[in-house]
């Protein structure tokens, strides 16, 4: 009967301090991503024009390495996953065309991406995270071959004939 009444006044209270200290983790991630998902920050550029839309978004190892404990409870440390993110910089680009437009068939081709500080860094990998032909938009991630510190605050990215083959892009980043 003790052990009874010691559980039921026990069980809220756990629950509770449960929440609280999934709520704490869970902020603390969110601080990260909200930070880079803020277009003020310098991460996100956007690119419209009458045939599409394009966004990217570049995600320092902080973000993936926040994404990692996020999605796979991962039991390492953050800044472990940190450094493991470090060699490879990454960004997400989302095209959309808009009505009546089709999606060029080269969008994945990850020859028409670099990166431009002293040189140019071409792309070394890019992928697709979806691919639905009915879908309002393509998304890929592009991978370069840099450490956080050798990117710094400062860089452009060159996006040569993409979408559609007559168009070239010059985004200019400056993080805060």
């Amino acid at each position: 009967m003790l052990t009874d009444l010691i559980m039921r006044v026990r069980t809220p209270y756990m629950l509770i301090v449960s929440l609280l200290v999934i709520a704490g983790c869970k902020e603390k991630h969110s601080a990260i991503r909200e930070h880079i998902n803020k277009p003020e920050n310098g991460y996100i550029k956007n690119i419209e024009t009458d045939e599409y839309s394009l966004s990217i978004q570049y995600q320092p190892p902080s973000y993936g390495a926040d994404q990692e404990m996020m999605l796979n409870k991962s039991e390492a440390k953050k800044s472990e996953l940190i450094s493991e993110y470090d060699n490879l910089q990454q960004f997400t680009v989302k095209f959309t065309v808009k009505k009546g437009q089709d999606y060029p068939g080269d969008f994945g081709n990850m020859e028409k991406f670099n990166l431009l500080k002293e040189d140019t860094i071409p792309c070394i990998d890019a992928h697709q995270l979806q691919y639905n032909p009915g879908a309002p938009f393509q998304e890929m991630i592009l991978l370069f071959p840099l450490t956080e510190k050798e990117l710094g605050k400062e860089f452009t990215m060159i996006i040569s004939d993409f979408p559609f083959n007559d168009t070239k892009h010059t985004i200019n980043y400056s993080l805060n």
